[in-house]
């Protein structure tokens, strides 16, 4: 089983329902498949979130993925992102699971430029970047984390194949997958 806990905010950008309050179809496009197992995207109080209010789980057992994700413009890369999250992932390395919040930079015909990927993948299974790709890898807890980013910040420092003046749109999203049954 793997799980995915968030809680996003990009003052700047207009998340719509990023904190979850509303029903998921509010804001958010969810998606599913694979060939085995199940899929589950849930928004919930319980999950020991750091606050009060809603955040959102992803599970999925067997091969598959679940995701949630959200569009929005900016005018500029001199805008903030970050999330609380709880990554974890479970059942055997060998089917490859990963817990991942995927930060997606798009251009103005929705193109994607490159992305900024906090990632939990079982043991073994890390990834490597590259000039359009920073990977974060995020350590398996219990306790929530909060994550924040400059967006100019990280385009200039962390991913030199993408060109600030480019960025157009920001796709957040909120992963679950796993390769294979095993």
């Amino acid at each position: 089983m793997l799980s995915a806990g968030c809680r996003p905010f990009a003052p700047g950008a207009d998340l719509v329902n990023g904190g979850f309050e509303q029903p998921l179809d509010v804001g958010w496009r969810q998606e599913a498949g694979g060939d085995a197992g199940s899929s589950t995207a849930e928004r919930r109080r319980d999950l020991g979130q750091p606050d009060t209010g809603c955040a959102v789980r992803l599970a999925q057992t067997g091969a598959g993925y679940v995701r949630l994700h959200q569009t929005v413009s900016v005018d500029n890369d001199r805008c903030d992102f970050g999330f609380t999250a709880r990554l974890s992932v479970g059942g055997s390395a060998s089917c490859g699971p990963v817990a991942a919040v995927i930060l997606c930079y798009r251009d103005d015909q929705d193109r994607i430029l490159g992305s900024t990927r906090w990632y939990r993948p079982a043991p073994g299974n890390e990834e490597a970047g590259s000039d359009t790709s920073h990977l974060v890898l995020v350590a398996d807890t219990v306790a929530w984390a909060r994550y924040d980013l400059s967006i100019h910040d990280e385009l200039a420092d962390n991913l030199p194949g993408i060109r600030s003046d480019d960025v157009k749109r920001l796709t957040m999203q909120l992963s679950a997958r796993v390769a294979s049954s095993g």
